[in-house]
């Protein structure tokens, strides 16, 4: 009995194998096996690392993986997708389309996200349409983001201002990196995204500045952000 316990909590204690993955691209292998394990953040990272890989199925995977389609054959380490068959699911290879048999869906392990996972993998598929010929898609792709704007969206859209050719969705990709910097975790970033902020009357600014003046951690950042919700509140009302 003493000993079956031992065994049992060396078990317990064992770190957790990340499941591999076999795509035949180191890259995808590792974000692929960090996207299997149980650590969110790296699942978040994992993500982008797809999006930027240049892969011409990245997009397509990561709305598999969004949509719960693209698995992961446990025993061939193939990402598959499933279709109900009589006697179990038959699973096809994500990249060849090649029939890799029929199985029980225990046989295959589903991606696990959750709500962060899912804005991070919406926010992905509206960035790849910042590449679109039509300015109405590219207004649209940021006016998603805006939605909900992140610290990496700058990022993202950087790059793209400067070519940028229509007037509206310029303005809208510079309050993208505007807002999307007022939630950077470093307060030397915080800081001059308030300035450049301080002077724009859209109601997203005005939420995200009230919430830093009452909530952000570092004190001069509060004093700042407080100080331009004053001057825009002063502005909107001398407009009526």
């Amino acid at each position: 009995m003493k000993n079956l316990l031992i065994l049992m909590l060396c078990v317990w204690l064992m770190p957790v194998q990340a499941a591999k993955v076999e795509t035949g691209d180191s890259a995808l292998d590792a974000a692929f096996a960090d996207l299997l394990g149980s650590d969110f953040d790296k699942k978040s990272q994992a993500l982008q690392r797809i999006a930027q890989s240049g892969h011409p199925k990245a997009f397509e995977m990561i709305e598999g993986i969004l949509e719960g389609e693209l698995l992961l054959h446990k025993k061939s380490k193939r990402l598959v997708t499933i279709a109900e068959t009589e006697g179990g699911y038959l699973g096809t290879d994500f990249f060849t389309a090649e029939a890799i048999g029929t199985f029980s869906k225990r046989k295959y392990k589903k991606i696990s996200i959750n709500n962060s996972i899912r804005r991070t993998i919406r926010s992905l598929l509206s960035a790849q349409a910042l590449d679109s010929a039509d300015p109405a898609e590219r207004l649209a792709a940021v006016q998603t983001m805006l939605a909900n704007p992140e610290p990496q969206h700058a990022d993202w859209v950087e790059p793209k201002v400067a070519k940028e050719s229509d007037p509206k969705v310029k303005a809208a990709m510079g309050l993208l990196m505007a807002l999307s910097r007022l939630g950077a975790e470093q307060a030397q970033v915080r800081l001059p995204a308030i300035e450049r902020v301080k002077d724009s009357l859209e109601p997203a600014v005005r939420q995200q500045l009230t919430r830093m003046a009452a909530e952000d951690s570092d004190p001069a950042v509060r004093e700042s952000a407080g100080k331009a919700l004053r001057m825009i509140e002063e502005r909107v009302a001398l407009m009526g």
